[in-house]
């Protein structure tokens, strides 16, 4: 399980597939300021404010992000200048990005929340961490999701202390970000994204969150029938342009990579094995 978490580059298995974040997924954790990067809008935005340069895109984010996620630049023990090298000098890839490992990112990242830095170089060592059952910051993300369905952004359940947004902002100022922006703290709609993605960011990797989340919320056509991009930078001089040396350009990764979507996907099929012991068994039609 560690070798497909982590793929060969990282661990004694040189065809492990190792687990790439995209950049979508990226695109998630905030600014350090708390502005929302998932669009394109919200990108100029925050660009204009001069919080985010898309060929500087690793500064000021969510600690969290630093993390979470091995990128190009990013801490790597026993790696070339102990860094991750993930990028292309002209069509030469940097050590991370070699043929020889099958399992290279396509996305031009890789995970990190898991890794304790203490396996480089195809060399696997042996790690241990907990796999708790619960976590206090999913109750209070569980919390703030209810609560702001239930009673909106500034209301609170019966018998409860905080707001729906108290708690939201509990677990981020624990996390070393600000409030939600007033911005979207207006109504149930306008702070229901910002829940989503706090959740999603807050317990990345961890489970299947991500995968039942986006069923429970009902939004697979849209999360599965978006293109999946990645970023893998090209090396080039040090510019007012290209700050950290490296062109960043946003792409869609291979097309056997990329997601599929039917209704099915929504439910779990019974097994044909069980669904012959009942008689008045009928399979739900997307089935």
């Amino acid at each position: 399980m560690v070798a497909t978490m982590w793929g060969g580059h990282f661990m004694a298995h040189t065809s492990a597939s190792g687990m790439m974040p995209t950049q979508n997924y990226v695109d998630k954790y905030e600014t350090a300021w708390g502005e929302p990067l998932n669009t394109q809008a919200d990108r100029d935005a925050a660009t204009a404010l001069g919080h985010y340069n898309e060929q500087q895109p690793f500064v000021n984010r969510d600690p969290r992000f630093y993390k979470d996620i091995t990128y190009n630049g990013s801490a790597a023990p026993g790696w070339t200048n102990n860094k991750a090298n993930i990028y292309y000098t002209g069509t030469t890839p940097s050590e991370l990005l070699t043929t020889a490992y099958l399992g290279r990112t396509l996305t031009g990242y890789m995970m990190r929340k898991y890794w304790a830095l203490n396996s480089t170089r195809n060399q696997g060592v042996r790690t241990y961490w907990a796999d708790p059952l619960a976590r206090l910051s999913e109750q209070y993300l569980n919390y703030a999701e209810a609560a702001n369905e239930a009673y909106g952004p500034n209301g609170s359940a019966p018998g409860a202390t905080m707001t729906a947004l108290q708690a939201l902002n509990f677990i981020r100022t624990k996390s070393g970000m600000p409030d939600v922006l007033a911005a979207y703290t207006g109504s149930a709609d306008a702070l229901r994204p910002r829940i989503w993605n706090e959740r999603t960011i807050e317990l990345c990797f961890e489970g299947q969150f991500y995968y039942d989340d986006i069923r429970r919320w009902m939004i697979l056509p849209q999360v599965m029938g978006s293109t999946i991009i990645g970023v893998i930078p090209q090396k080039t001089a040090v510019s007012a342009t290209y700050p950290d040396g490296f062109v960043y350009t946003r792409v869609p990764i291979p097309a056997d990579r990329q997601p599929a979507w039917e209704e099915g996907m929504y439910y779990l099929p019974f097994l044909n094995a069980d669904a012959l012991k009942m008689k008045e068994f009928v399979a739900n039609p997307v089935w």
